[in-house]
């Protein structure tokens, strides 16, 4: 199945669609969005859709580990289109398309991250 998924009107650049069974039966199914386009395999019925959308906010600072730069990513699509989904869309054999499109308020980033916050997340081995 091919996909598209917009946040706004706008291709989601780099993202995650997960498609779980509504009745808990059957397979999850999930992709990585890439451009505002996916690909994935599942079967037909109705399913819970989750997105997740990262936008680049910053970089770390260097250190003698990890001496290039590295991104710091936001996750601003809000909950109720993924954690807390309601979202529902009906799979059908005979449509190989899926085209999420979603509207809202995107999250904002309460505050990037100190320096001293990406060093202690880093040398924890977590991103930031």
């Amino acid at each position: 199945m091919q996909g598209t998924a917009t946040w706004n009107g706008q291709p989601i650049e780099n993202g995650y669609v997960e498609l779980q069974p509504v009745d808990g039966q059957g397979q999850f199914a999930s992709a990585d969005i890439t451009d505002g386009k996916f690909s994935l395999s599942t079967l037909p019925g109705k399913r819970r859709v989750k997105v997740t959308a990262q936008r680049k906010i910053g970089e770390t600072e260097p250190t003698e580990r990890i001496p290039e730069p590295e991104p710091i990513m936001f996750q601003f699509i809000p909950p109720e289109f993924n954690s807390d989904s309601s979202l529902e869309m009906e799979i059908t054999a005979s449509d190989p398309t899926l085209d999420i499109e979603l509207n809202g308020e995107e999250l904002k980033s309460s505050q990037k991250p100190t320096a001293q916050e990406q060093k202690r997340k880093k040398a924890q081995g977590g991103g930031v």
